[in-house]
C-alpha cells in the first residue's frame, strides 16, 4: 500500500508542477504548446488509421491468397478425382471380361461336377444291385489257403533262368 501511496503522491506532485509551469508560460507559448499537442495527437490518429488500413489491406490480401489456394486445391481435387474415376472405369472394363470368363468357368465346372456325382450315384446303385453276399465256409477258406501255399512253394522251387555269365565277363 505504501507503494501505491508513493506513486499517487509522485503523480500528483508531477501534475501540480506541470500545471504551475503551464500557468507561468506566456500566452504565445501556451498557444504553441496547444498546437504542438494537437499536431502530435493528429499525427498519432493518422498513424493509427494508417495502421488500421494496412491491417485491413493485409487481411484482404490474406483472404485472396487463401481463396486462390482453396480454388487451386479444389481444381486439383477435381482433376485427381476424375483421374481416379477414369482409372476405376478402365480397371473395371478390363476385369469385367475376366470376371465373366471366371463366372462361366465356375458354372461349367459346377455342371460337370453335378453330372459326375449323378453318374457316381448311379454306378453305386448298380454295384449294390449286382453284389451278392459272399459266403465262405471255414473248409473252403482252409482249402484255398493250402492251395495258395502250394503255389508259393512251386514258385520257390522252379529253377531260375540261367544267365550267361561268360558273356558278362
Amino acid at each position: 500500500m505504501s507503494k501505491n501511496l508513493a506513486k499517487g503522491l509522485f503523480v500528483g506532485v508531477l501534475g501540480a508542477g506541470m500545471y504551475a509551469a503551464y500557468q507561468m508560460m506566456s500566452d504565445q507559448k501556451k498557444n504553441k504548446l496547444k498546437r504542438d499537442i494537437k499536431n502530435v495527437a493528429n499525427n498519432a490518429k493518422d498513424r493509427a488509421s494508417d495502421y488500421a488500413f494496412y491491417a485491413s489491406d493485409l487481411v484482404d490480401d490474406l483472404k485472396e491468397v487463401v481463396n486462390d489456394q482453396m480454388n487451386s486445391t479444389k481444381e486439383n481435387l477435381k482433376v485427381a478425382s476424375s483421374d481416379v474415376k477414369n482409372q476405376v472405369k478402365q480397371y473395371g472394363s478390363e476385369n469385367s471380361s475376366k470376371l465373366q470368363e471366371a463366372k462361366t468357368q465356375f458354372h461349367s465346372a459346377q455342371d460337370r461336377l453335378r453330372m459326375e456325382l449323378q453318374a457316381a450315384k448311379n454306378d453305386t446303385t448298380n454295384i449294390d444291385k449286382m453284389q451278392e453276399d459272399i459266403v465262405v465256409s471255414s473248409d473252403e477258406a482252409l482249402k484255398n489257403l493250402h492251395q495258395d501255399k502250394k503255389a508259393d512253394i512251386k514258385k520257390d522251387i522252379q529253377p531260375k533262368p540261367a544267365t550267361d555269365q561268360n558273356n558278362n565277363k
